[in-house]
């Protein structure tokens, strides 16, 4: 019966979107939850997203005597539309208030591409681990999540400049060589060489006889 009641109690809690966060005095997971602290995400705990898409909010409304309570709003960005795999988010912007009573604000700047957006009971952005995967541990007390962003490709390479032919250049052209002139010797023919051996052929014989007349 009590257990039943129980079950009762906490759905009218949420449908009302009153979260008691279990909200950490400090980076540790050691939570603290009093009676008479009430904190309230207006609207159902919605996170709110600007006209423009670059920022998410939230609207925080606390009641009672609340000690050390802290509220962030963080903003990752994702590598896909459902936001998996948590590990592979990058942290991109955070906030974080004290919530002392009274009406509070939360605003983060979301990347342009995919993000997530996550709204913490707690003072630390990111689980333990320093991910967003924060059930991993069951350390943290995360309160709401909200997907959005587009696809972003990345620019397109611009197309290389078209390569300008090269000027073919005309080879010099040699000097001629000077063909050296040929000096063309008169053909004096076997017959002209035969006279000059005969003669001198018989000019020697003279002279011999010459010489053996003188000694005579």
């Amino acid at each position: 019966m009590k257990r039943l009641l129980l079950i009762g109690m906490s759905a009218i809690v949420l449908v009302a979107g009153v979260f008691a966060f279990n909200l950490v005095k400090s980076d540790s997971a050691e939570a603290v939850t009093t009676a008479d602290c009430v904190i309230t995400v207006n609207n159902n705990k919605a996170i709110n997203i600007s006209a423009d898409g670059k920022t998410a909010s939230v609207d925080i409304t606390v009641a009672g005597n609340c000690v050390d309570r802290y509220a962030t709003l963080v903003s990752w960005e994702s590598p896909t539309a459902s936001g998996q795999p948590l590990t592979a988010q990058k942290l991109y912007k955070y906030t974080t208030k004290k919530m002392t009573a009274g009406k509070h604000k939360l605003t983060v700047e979301v990347p342009d591409c995919y993000w997530q957006v996550d709204l913490l009971g707690q003072k630390r952005p990111t689980s333990l681990a320093g991910d967003a995967n924060y059930d991993a541990m069951g350390t943290d007390a995360l309160v709401n999540f909200k997907l959005g962003g587009k696809a972003c490709t990345p620019p397109p390479t611009p197309p290389e400049p078209p390569v300008t032919p090269e000027t073919p250049v005309t080879p010099e052209t040699p000097e001629e060589t000077p063909t050296p002139e040929v000096v063309s010797l008169p053909d004096t023919g076997p017959g002209a060489v035969a006279a000059v051996v005969s003669t001198l052929t018989a000019a020697g014989s003279g002279a011999a006889h010459f010489v053996l007349r003188r000694k005579d």
